[in-house]
């Protein structure tokens, strides 16, 4: 089914004889589209023009799998009708968005389990070459007209008197990313994934839990999951997390700011009403 490129040295996305049509599609998120492949699965970026992401996802794959953390096997690169996609090992079984979404009542225990998880991902060192996600963050905020200059100035500067850290930061974890299998959770999606601090890392994902927007395919009980569920969910995950790596709060509270600012950059519309209220009550927290 088409030639995969492993060479980490030279990620060229090796152009398949395969047709889209001919594939079976397992699920889908904003980014990109799950199929099946013959030595595991398929990640395919919708966009063709996304092959600076590919080639990053593959690159940061290839830089953590040695880590310990559990995650998918890194299995090569191949084009698909011109759209860049990335071949790694099938992990049987469903997210935890999707069992949240069966068994609603499991919350509690999933919040658990995900901050048992994320605290394991932070105590894991990082091996291989991954971008500076302090460095990214001011970028992004620096030069995004979407964030309010009295917003993007207070961010700046406290991100300025936040930590590098060298933790691996997966930057988008959360429930859906998240894979239940016979050998325990693992951890898929890395297409973001940075060297950092690891509160940045845990802020992100409680912005991301608490109100960030459901991907495509979401199930109808997790779309209408309430505020008080989301809120269940967070105090969970927080709480076993801090059990296990422990952590200022006021530290935590500062990242929440500079993550705030960074979505926004994102243009979610459905997004941008909440985050500039929270820039605006944890900003007013800041200047007392």
């Amino acid at each position: 089914m088409g030639k995969v490129n492993g060479n980490m040295n030279n990620l060229e996305f090796t152009p398949s004889s395969v047709k889209l049509q001919d594939l079976t599609k397992l699920g889908e998120g904003r980014q990109a589209e799950i199929f099946v492949w013959p030595s595991g699965v398929l990640k395919l970026y919708r966009n063709p023009g996304s092959l600076a992401s590919a080639r990053a996802e593959a690159a940061a794959m290839h830089a953590v799998e040695d880590s310990g953390i559990p995650m998918p096997r890194f299995l090569g690169t191949v084009s698909i009708e011109q759209r860049p996609g990335i071949i790694m090992e099938r992990l049987d079984g469903p997210d935890q968005l999707t069992l949240l979404g069966r068994k609603p009542w499991t919350i509690w225990s999933a919040g658990k389990k995900l901050g048992r998880l994320h605290a394991r991902l932070h105590s894991e060192p990082v091996r291989g070459g991954l971008r500076a996600l302090k460095e990214s963050l001011r970028h992004e905020i620096e030069c995004s007209d979407r964030v309010p200059r009295n917003y993007q100035d207070l961010a700046l500067n406290q991100l300025e008197h936040l930590p590098d850290g060298a933790c691996i930061c997966h930057w988008d974890f959360h429930p859906g990313n998240v894979i239940e299998t016979t050998q325990g959770p693992k951890v898929i999606d890395w297409t973001s994934v940075a060297r950092g601090d690891a509160l940045a890392d845990v802020a992100r994902t409680l912005l991301i839990i608490g109100s960030g927007t459901l991907p495509p395919g979401a199930p109808f009980l997790v779309r209408t999951l309430t505020a008080i569920g989301r809120r269940v969910l967070v105090w969970r995950y927080i709480r076993e997390y801090r059990r296990l790596h422990l952590f200022e709060v006021s530290k935590l509270e500062a990242w929440e700011f500079v993550n705030a600012a960074s979505r926004l950059t994102y243009g979610l519309s459905e997004e941008r009403g909440h985050l500039l209220a929270l820039l605006e009550r944890k900003g007013r927290k800041a200047r007392h």
